[in-house]
């Protein structure tokens, strides 16, 4: 027995440590609803698809959704939420990073900032170049210390500055420029080359950041090794920044380490940009191009990445990873830019078939994985709708014998040789046979081809996502942080109440069950952070039903070893029988829960998975905690002498014996008795408790059926979510926002059906969003429009008069020309609202257009950018608030340069006097002080510039992609007007889904148990036992719930009141509650269902009215003692939990007091009338040789 103690502590003590260093290496991750997060709005683009799809835009975003969810978070444990509102918009919300991780983007942050910051700017480099002497050097000087590299290439762009200008002081002595002397015509082209390429030098001596990103996120795949040897070839290449380079690479390092991923909002929107978007393009062939034309393509790939347009009609387009086998033969334009492989294709109409809205909308319309019997090789298949195949005939027509490539969301999987035109509408990709293209085999192409055949249909059906989001809201916890604080500290007090019950009631054995209840909660959240799980409030609910279940089980086990003693056992076989006669039962009970679990996993919503993730994950747990830590810790104390008698007394006998201190000196333990063995003729009254139940539950279907749609919460039934933000100096407290939103029903003036549908805002979920300082809220309610009755504009209207002047509203802003045609820029360029960056300084830009009277603001970081002027700007706008504009503009579904450098420069502040003769007026200030940017403004340029399309190289280009884009997005940025800083609604349809997705979880769950209940016990009469108790249960749990919201009214006037009741609605949270309630009144009836077939034993006569009687009886103390301990957790719960608890517990306390009620009045009594053609069913022999199995776990 010696080693078997040793070898036991040995496992208990080895699983805590490992969940110790599981959770030093694995941070535990809380849910949005716990910790707070991010949410993400992104709007589908349907100006591509189909008009069926477009005229079903929800059902779209559904599919869109199913595949995202595949690809960003297959097995739910990111706990992302997703959620289509408005019909064409989905929603993502995702937890806040852990303190690692916010730490370690930090340090990644500042990194990148300092090697930023060591880069040099244009205007520094020419102020430095423009000095002479002693000057120029001290200058130089400043800019890099000296041993750095770029010394000398400043000094040889000085040099070459000054051959510049003194080539350019000799052109100016002539009369006419047009007829300068063969030498110094010669000269000035020399000395203009050499400064070009000395300027070049110098501006490629800063760190190509982007490259950088670029690196690192190739690293990340421990396959790319060409990865890791480009990184050190680049870090090389900067050896003044070596150190800055690095200092970057260790912190990503870090940050990798810890699971960055989806903690960062931008790491989720890469993965979401894509969905699948079919492409064609002619590849360029190497033929094409000659010497030079390939060496300056290739140099644009290095020098300025992949965005960089190629002789106007040509870009490098990615290589995708599972495609670059199909690129290794000859034919291709193949470029390396930060460890990926880039290929050069064709970006103009007539060599390439694309979704970017030049042609009439076209549409994959299937796509599969077929063989080609004649050579052996696995092809991808696809056809094209009647507008796609005429397309498609067109371009392979054009192109015959030239390489196609073939590009799914911009990036390309082959490029299959076109060998004759393609008229039928249907194409092939070809990958391969196997042995050939890298070696793959049979299995590995055809799984290719399942997966690209996939893909293509998921593009097929589905819309894109918007490249950007168009919100990107920081979030607190759903239900308020201090909610979700105090019912964090809720649950710690409900387990402390318990553990003090289960010491007090059980003493030693008590203390065995409290160390195991705690070893079982540290095993679950430590698998659940291995896991990378998150825990939501529905999560804390498993975890709160597990280590319920966990005393639950050492009650059962307590009261075994106490009947056992009270046959005559001595301890040690007490305790073995004890644990051996319980074990089976407390299987039966967690494996009928664990049914629960799995349904939840399989087939619940996204909100209610997380649940069953964590109790799935509780139970396991707890079959090694009850059973084997605390039976280790039993035998090791019998052994050992701390435990040499239990003694059974009631509550007088039981203070004696602890007050002596005989367990101390004699290790004589007492257990309390509190309740004995009853003799109440439940049988007998059976048909009084079937009335009452039958009462209870038909009075509860009426009130369900009777409120409607109004008892359910806006994830059942839609509603309306609303963002926005209150003045800086409005002193409202989270408190005054809700009441303010909750008197909006009782404004005067409504008539009855609006006050009757916005008596909802009474209440709606309101909650702070972003930094306290940027006082931002957001509400959300089940307030929505209706057949008969548009609400919602009249509810925005309410609330923006009942937040009157505090309400930070944002107007729509004019300005001069702001009407001209988006299409047609040409007009802007000619009379100056738009000017190419040129020259060095503002006043110079403009001035060649026309334009005087501009401050000499030097602008030489945005040279070859193009600046836009705003005149006339009313109502005046400060530079925050354009700069504000113009970054969302720049983040909204429309514009494409979403990562384009920008900045306002004021040139007009409206200054007013405060004070003298000439209070009130106005002055103009032309070049405004540092404190005018604060001040509002009536004219302003914005600045921003690419380096990848620069004006001097490609006019037409830089027309197009910068200038008219630009121009876009700034009067999208001042047309945007609005009260609020977002307003969705959530989709009603959607929400049907949702409910019903709910519904069907409970409905499996039940059928579940009540299947394995029947199998398990050998009789229908269990399995209809347990069906009726636990729609009972569920029955009562979701009446309660309905009624709660009238008594609040009726009862309670809508106001706050000492039972706390509150209109509780039925959302996802109470559906956690529900299955809950189900998964914890099915332990109790099987424990009397063991107990009815123990006693029956192999008895071949019926089933007697004694028999069920007895076997109630003698459970009833543990079953009331089992449910006393889950009724303190859920009554601290409710009382301390919060309003973010708060419905949870209310639907557990009812259902903890119908559960034990059930059991005992209706699913035992059912036994008995439920008659069977077989009296005595036998059971299989499985479950027979479990029964009859000894058990030394």
């Amino acid at each position: 027995m010696k080693n078997n103690l040793l070898a036991r502590f040995a496992i208990i003590i080895g699983s805590i440590a490992l969940c110790v260093l599981i959770l030093r290496v694995y941070p535990v991750r809380l849910g949005i609803d716990l910790a707070g997060g991010t949410s993400l709005l992104y709007e589908l683009d349907l100006s591509q698809v189909s008009e069926g799809v477009r005229e079903n835009p929800s059902e779209t975003a559904e599919r869109v959704i199913t595949r995202l969810k595949e690809r960003v978070d297959p097995n739910s444990q990111k706990n992302l939420i997703w959620r289509v509102v408005g019909g064409r918009r989905i929603q993502v919300q995702m937890p806040l990073a852990s303190n690692e991780v916010r730490e370690a983007r930090k340090r990644l942050e500042e990194a990148n900032t300092a090697l930023r910051n060591a880069s040099l700017r244009q205007s520094q480099i020419q102020n430095a170049i423009s000095k002479t002497g002693a000057e120029r050097e001290s200058a130089i000087a400043a800019l890099v210390p000296a041993g750095d590299d770029r010394v000398k290439l400043i000094k040889d762009l000085a040099v070459a500055n000054d051959e510049l200008r003194a080539v350019e002081a000799e052109v100016k002595k002539f009369s006419d420029p047009t007829n300068l002397p063969a030498a110094l015509i010669e000269r000035k082209l020399k000395a203009q080359t050499a400064y070009d390429a000395a300027q070049l030098a110098v501006i490629r001596s800063n760190v190509d950041t982007s490259k950088l990103s670029a690196l690192l996120e190739a690293m990340a795949n421990p396959k790319n090794t060409a990865a890791r040897d480009d990184l050190k070839t680049f870090v090389d290449r900067y050896p003044a920044q070596k150190k800055l380079i690095e200092e970057v690479v260790v912190a990503q390092q870090a940050l990798e380490k810890l699971g960055g991923g989806f903690d960062d909002p931008a790491e989720l929107q890469r993965l979401l940009r894509g969905s699948g978007v079919l492409d064609f393009r002619i590849t360029v062939s190497p033929s094409e191009l000659n010497n030079s034309q390939l060496e300056a393509a290739m140099q644009s790939l290095q020098t300025f990445g992949p965005r960089q347009v190629v002789e106007q009609n040509k870009r490098w387009f990615e290589i995708a990873p599972n495609g670059r086998d199909n690129f290794g033969f000859g034919g291709y334009i193949i470029g390396s830019w930060a460890g990926k492989p880039y290929v050069l294709l064709y970006d103009d109409p007539a060599r390439a078939l694309t979704h970017d809205g030049t042609r009439q909308n076209w549409r994959l319309t299937q796509a599969a994985r077929e063989y080609d019997p004649q050579n052996a090789q696995t092809l991808v298949t696809f056809r094209f709708d009647a507008v796609g195949a005429s397309y498609f005939g067109e371009l392979t027509r054009n192109n015959v014998s030239r390489h196609m490539a073939i590009l799914l969301d911009d990036q390309a999987l082959t490029a299959p040789t076109i060998q004759t035109p393609i008229t039928g509408g249907r194409g092939q990709i070809t990958l391969g046979k196997a042995g050939e293209a890298g070696g793959r085999t049979v299995k590995q192409i055809n799984d290719e081809a399942e997966a690209i055949a996939k893909i293509l249909n998921a593009g097929a059906l589905d819309a894109a996502l918007q490249p950007e989001p168009i919100s990107v809201v920081q979030i607190s916890p759903e239900m308020g942080k201090d909610n979700i604080d105090r019912g964090m500290w809720s649950c710690i007090y409900a387990v402390a109440a318990v553990c003090v019950f289960m010491l007090v009631y059980y003493t030693i054995t008590g203390v065995f069950a409290n160390i195991a209840v705690l070893i079982n909660g540290l095993l679950v959240v430590a698998v659940m952070a291995y896991m990378q799980g998150t825990f939501t409030l529905p999560g804390i609910a498993g975890l709160v039903l597990t280590l319920g279940m966990a005393v639950d089980a050492n009650v059962l086990i307590n009261e075994r070893i106490r009947e056992e003693l009270h046959k005559g056992a001595s301890l040690f076989m007490a305790v073995k029988q004890g644990y051996d006669k319980v074990f089976w039962t407390i299987f039966d009970a967690n494996l009928t829960t664990s049914l629960t679990s799995i349904v939840l996993i399989f087939f619940g919503s996204e909100e209610v998975k997380g649940f069953g993730i964590t109790l799935l994950i509780g139970l396991i747990v707890h079959m090694f905690t009850a059973l084997f830590v605390t039976r280790t810790l039993m035998l090791a104390s019998i052994k050992w002498g701390i435990i040499r008698q239990i003694d059974d007394g009631s509550v007088g006998e039981y203070l004696r014996e602890i007050f002596s201190f005989t367990w101390l000196r004699q290790g004589k333990w007492p257990f309390m008795r509190v309740i004995t063995v009853s003799n109440i003729d439940w049988i007998g009254k059976r048909y009084y408790f079937w009335t009452a139940s039958l009462l209870i539950t038909v009075a509860g279907l009426v009130v369900f059926l009777a409120r409607g749609e109004d008892k359910y919460d806006i994830e059942f039934r839609g509603g309306t979510q609303v963002t926005f933000a209150l003045r800086q100096d409005a002193q409202l407290s989270l408190d005054d926002v809700r009441n303010k939103i909750a008197a909006i029903a009782r404004t005067p003036g409504l008539n009855e059906q609006e006050r009757t549908a916005l008596k909802d805002l009474e209440g709606a979920r309101v909650y702070q969003v972003g930094k306290p300082e940027e006082n931002k809220f957001e509400m959300q309610t089940t307030v929505a429009d209706a057949p008969g009755l548009l609400i919602k504009n009249k509810m925005l209207d309410l609330l923006a008069a009942q937040f009157g002047d505090v309400l930070d509203v944002k107007p729509t802003v004019t300005f001069k020309n702001a009407g001209a045609d988006r299409r047609n820029i040409d007009p802007l360029l000619q009379n100056g609202t738009l000017v190419p960056v040129v020259k060095s300084t503002l006043d110079q830009i403009f001035e060649a257009r026309g334009v005087s009277g501009l401050p000499a603001r030097d602008v030489t970081d945005y040279v070859n950018g193009v600046a836009t002027l705003l005149e006339d700007i009313n109502p005046p706008q400060t530079k925050a608030q354009l700069e504000s504009r113009i970054r969302t503009a720049r983040l909204s579904p429309e514009m494409k340069t979403l990562y384009r450098n920008f900045t306002v420069l004021p040139i007009t502040a409206v200054v007013r006097a405060t004070t003298g003769p000439a209070a009130g007026s106005a002055a103009l200030a032309t070049e405004p002080a540092a404190e005018d940017d604060k001040r509002p403004l009536t004219k302003a340029v914005v600045l921003s510039s690419d380096p990848a399309i620069t004006y001097e190289n490609n006019i037409g280009v830089w027309t197009d992609k910068i200038a008219g884009s630009e121009w876009t997005i700034v009067t999208t940025a001042m047309e945007s007007a609005s009260k609020f800083e977002n307003v969705t609604s959530f989709d009603a349809v959607v929400a049907e889904r949702a409910k019903t997705s709910a519904v069907l979880a409970i409905f499996l769950s039940l059928i579940a148990i009540v299947i394995y209940v029947w199998v398990r016990f050998g009789g229908l009469r269990y399995g209809v036992g347990a069906i009726l108790s636990l729609l009972h249960d569920a029955s009562v749990a979701v009446a309660a719930t309905v009624l709660s919201g009238w008594m609040y009214e009726a009862v309670f006037g809508g106001k706050q009141n000492f039972l706390l009741l509150a209109d509780f609605k039925i959302n996802l949270t109470m559906v956690a509650a529900y299955l809950t309630i189900i998964g914890y009144s099915v332990n109790d009836t099987i424990v009397i269902f063991d107990r009815v077939r123990e006693l029956r034993g192999r008895s071949t006569g019926p089933l007697t009215k004694q028999i069920v009687n007895d076997a109630i009886n003698q459970c009833f103390g543990r079953t009331i003692w089992t449910t006393f301990t889950v009724l303190i957790t859920v009554i601290i719960l409710y009382i301390w939990g919060g309003e973010g608890i708060r419905g949870f517990a209310f639907a557990m306390i009812v259902g903890t007091i119908t559960g034990v009620y059930s059991t005992l009045a209706i699913a035992s009594p059912m036994l008995l009338s439920v008659k069977e053609k077989v009296t005595d069913r036998p059971k299989s022999d499985v479950f027979k040789r479990m029964d009859e199995a000894p058990v030394t776990p």
